[in-house]
């Protein structure tokens, strides 16, 4: 997948027994969720709270645009997934929800994530699999 700054570096796939398990480096922060249910963004400065929230939505807009260019979905793109370093480097996580649209170990379409998250696609295509 190559270096991005937003997005958490897997160093090593790796399968044995059936069971494949996806090496990504170490992210020292916190999630989104944990940002926002420590109430972060609820700051009496308006101009700083604006701020704080434009740069994490550009950061993400970033990571996921770099996903995309390189063919790969993030099936549960959500606050759970997402990693806040420093209070400022955000990095997109959760590498086991990667998919490029078709499993390339499988070779056929694979729905992936959790399902509050799904686009309306997503929830089409496993509608039609379950079939």
């Amino acid at each position: 997948m190559g270096y991005h700054v937003n997005i958490m570096q897997a160093f090593k796939v790796e399968s044995s027994q059936g069971r494949t398990g996806i090496f990504v480096e170490r992210v020292q922060g916190r999630t989104l969720r944990d940002w926002m249910n420590a109430d972060y963004f609820n700051d009496q400065n308006k101009n700083i709270n604006t701020k704080r929230i434009v740069n994490i939505l550009l950061q993400i807009a970033v990571g996921v645009n770099y996903l995309h260019r390189k063919g790969y979905v993030h099936q549960e793109l959500s606050p759970d997934s997402i990693y806040i370093e420093n209070e400022k480097c955000l990095k997109i996580g959760n590498m086991y929800s990667f998919n490029g649209g078709v499993s390339r170990i499988a070779k056929k379409p694979f729905v992936g994530g959790s399902p509050e998250y799904w686009s309306k696609e997503q929830g089409e295509i496993f509608n039609i699999l379950k079939r």
